[in-house]
């Protein structure tokens, strides 16, 4: 099962999230990060990923740092 689409959440469910988020800024920053990159890639804005990772690292989220193509993907970027 997907998990529902952050504009299908009832008010109650936006509500704990929202209490979640705002108790671990980490999981806040994560939570961004992810639904950035989907938009990204619903979007088809592949030319945005060096901006994307780059605020990943600039959050410093150990979680995200494991990515093996995005050493690869900013060392390509121009610029």
């Amino acid at each position: 099962m997907d998990p529902p689409r952050p504009e299908t959440l009832t008010d109650t469910e936006r509500l704990r999230l929202k209490a979640v988020l705002a108790r671990c800024p980490e999981l806040d920053a994560l939570t961004g990060h992810v639904r950035s990159f989907a938009q990204l890639l619903t979007e088809r804005q592949g030319e945005r990923l060096p901006q994307w990772l780059e605020a990943v690292r600039q959050d410093d989220l150990p979680s995200l740092h494991p990515l093996p193509w995005a050493s690869t993907a900013m060392s390509s970027s121009p610029g």
